[in-house]
């Protein structure tokens, strides 16, 4: 636009050279044309350097979380959940890292000694490799160890296509599915009648991120993830609202949902939390 401009005046300035005496006619518009070109180049250069980005912040960002309630009285008990998530992100890569341990001990009256009655340890890694603004291929690969889940442990690994559907500046909505493997093992004595206690099937997972700013202070996300064998169902949505404290420190409300259409006798097949926590970014 600048160049148009430039070339409209030089334009002009020769026309009124052209009404000037004979000294002034010696000047050639080609001349003028060729003096507007040059600085017009030379300005959208200038123009380009302005409007160059900045390189990607291609730094591990994250967040820990910690909570604690304690009951007295009728019902004595002590519950803890640290929770960190850290993201790493470059022009073509997308790093992001989950770690979470809750632990619960309680005792039904003041004369009981007090016994575990929750403990559980759970640990995700994902790499997407984007392709674009909404394309990516991601990798996901997850553990957890729930003392009261009847497995010893439970571990998947999934590969497939995800693309963000929505992306503005005030909210984000990704989508995914994919192939996978589980591998799970029941404890002693809790798999099914005449099976083995390993139990490695493959499965189809699937996957929905949601983030909304409601305030340049709170913000709401849901995660949901589920696996799907032939004959079973495990999922997982966590629902959060973080308002910010300061530029550090944040309150957050979290639930969290649990479903394992395939658990052992006795170990009910929905779990539910509901926590408030403290929330320090680095």
């Amino acid at each position: 636009m600048r160049r148009t401009v430039l070339a409209a005046v030089c334009a002009s300035m020769a026309g009124s050279l052209s009404a000037q005496p004979a000294i002034y006619k010696d000047v050639e518009l080609s001349d003028l044309e060729r003096v507007a070109d040059r600085q017009a180049r030379e300005l959208m250069i200038e123009e380009e350097e302005e409007e160059e980005e900045a390189p990607p912040d291609e730094t591990w960002r994250g967040s820990a979380e910690f909570s604690y309630s304690m009951k007295r009285g009728n019902t004595n008990s002590d519950r803890f959940r640290f929770l960190n998530d850290a993201e790493r992100e470059t022009d073509r890569w997308r790093h992001i890292a989950h770690l979470e341990a809750v632990g619960e001990r309680s005792r039904p009256t003041p004369d009981e000694s007090y016994q575990r009655s929750a403990e559980r340890y759970t640990g995700s890694y994902k790499l997407d490799r984007k392709f674009g603004e909404a394309n990516y291929i991601f990798n996901e690969i997850s553990a957890e160890r729930d003392h009261f889940s009847g497995f010893d442990y439970e571990a998947s690994y999934a590969l497939g296509y995800g693309r963000r559907l929505v992306s503005t500046p005030r909210q984000k909505l990704d989508a995914e599915i994919g192939p996978g493997y589980r591998w799970r093992r029941f404890e002693e004595g809790n798999q099914p009648e005449g099976e083995s206690r390993e139990d490695n099937n493959p499965i189809l997972q699937a996957g929905i991120h949601y983030s909304l700013r409601f305030t340049e202070t709170t913000n709401f996300r849901e995660d949901i993830r589920a696996q799907y064998e032939d004959d079973s169902t495990q999922a997982r949505a966590a629902t959060t609202l973080t308002t910010m404290i300061n530029d550090r420190i944040s309150l957050r409300v979290s639930h969290i949902l649990r479903y394992n259409s395939e658990r052992p006798a006795g170990v009910d097949s929905t779990d539910s939390e509901l926590s408030v926590g403290l929330v320090v970014r680095y």
